[in-house]
């Protein structure tokens, strides 16, 4: 049984297994078509999704996952193979996987001439293969899985209709590959795939996060080239967070670092606040925190005391911390990666004493919320 396609492409390649427990989404290499009637069949499922979604809201605060398992696909073929070395040097095919059956076999090796290097590059060799039927005509097609890598941790998918001349033959022509497909972020982005089949149709279900929000797409591979592939509407889920400090544990030398607790308790009490602010829809009304006197100037003095931003992660909650006579900056931290595996460890907690003066990073345990489900345009969610 397939219930995901992708986790990330570094744990996909490296083990196939593990993409059976991947939930959801990718942001496909596509643009925009135009929005879906109410007679689109991809529609329909993201309403029946919708529906699910807002009973199960009822009695789980994130409830995404159990709903999409309840319509996992059935009856797939994963395996890996290893085509090419380190240098990308042809590594010789075979043997058959047990698990694939001989007909499919021969359909592979077709597709996979004269040479599996010229259609896929790997940064580890291991090309990873589902077989499954895509468009419900009985013959089973095929996904391919890439691990590019690249600073962002890139994995590639592409699909294949099957084909009696050509084995498999792409759903895309294009003279890149790679621009005829589906792109996963690894890091930098809060991505997965899942498959799974509504009203009688298998889809690519992708979601594609950041912090408060989910944003849910359904697609059909094989029926629309890299022009129009990237489906409209959406699902749009957002979460209200509650973040608590996680409890002190031992560094690398198991050596305690003892935090200070006053100042704990007063991250504390903002933490509970800021919670019981964001259920009422507001803000925190805190004034900032006097610039000091000795600050630099070319810091500009400016709210919050946060340093740059990086493509890894996004500031989203910030607010002040009174301690005596002492006032800090916290910024709330989401890590963007594809490779978490709970929302518990999503974010950390930055304090500064002073503009650009960090002074403790501090774990976070976070459980978010579901309030809120609207199928929206993706023009609607471009900001």
């Amino acid at each position: 049984m397939a219930i995901g396609l992708i986790a990330s492409g570094f744990r996909v390649l490296l083990g196939f297994a593990l993409l059976v427990l991947a939930l959801l989404t990718l942001a496909p290499l596509a643009n925009a078509r135009p929005a879906s009637t109410a007679a689109d069949p991809q529609l329909r499922a993201l309403q029946q999704l919708q529906r699910e979604l807002s009973e199960a809201m009822q009695q789980q605060a994130d409830p995404l996952q159990e709903v999409l398992q309840r319509h996992a696909t059935r009856g797939s073929i994963d395996f890996v193979l290893e085509l090419y070395d380190a240098s990308g040097n042809p590594l010789p095919i075979g043997p058959r996987p047990p698990q694939v059956p001989q007909e499919d076999w021969e359909h592979l090796l077709k597709f996979l001439q004269p040479q599996p290097a010229d259609l896929f590059f790997s940064e580890n060799g291991h090309i990873g293969f589902i077989l499954i039927d895509l468009d419900e005509d009985g013959q089973r097609d095929l996904l391919v899985t890439v691990y590019v890598g690249g600073t962002g941790l890139f994995s590639q998918v592409l699909a294949y209709r099957r084909d009696p001349d050509h084995g498999f033959v792409a759903a895309v022509h294009s003279e890149y590959p790679e621009d005829a497909g589906y792109s996963i972020n690894g890091r930098g982005g809060d991505q997965q795939i899942a498959l799974v089949r509504l009203d009688g149709r298998t889809y690519l279900a992708y979601r594609d996060s950041h912090y408060g929000q989910d944003l849910l797409t359904l697609h059909r591979p094989l029926e629309h080239d890299a022009a129009t592939g990237f489906a409209a509407p959406a699902l749009q889920l957002k979460y209200r967070h509650t973040h608590t400090l996680a409890p002190e544990h031992a560094d690398g030398d198991n050596d305690t670092t003892p935090r200070d607790t006053k100042l704990d308790a007063a991250i504390a009490r903002q933490l509970q606040r800021l919670a019981q602010a964001r259920r009422n829809g507001k803000e925190l009304s805190d004034a900032a925190c006097p610039s000091p006197a000795d600050a630099n100037p070319e810091d500009g003095n400016a709210w919050p005391w946060r340093d740059a931003g990086h493509y890894t992660f996004e500031f989203v909650e910030e607010f002040p911390v009174r301690v005596d006579d002492r006032c800090y900056s916290a910024s709330i931290v989401h890590f963007l990666s594809s490779y978490r595996m709970s929302y518990e460890s999503c974010c950390s907690l930055w304090l500064y004493s002073a503009p650009g003066e960090q002074i403790a990073e501090l774990p976070l345990s976070s459980q978010r919320q579901l309030f809120a489900i609207d199928i929206v345009s993706q023009s609607a969610t471009a900001d």
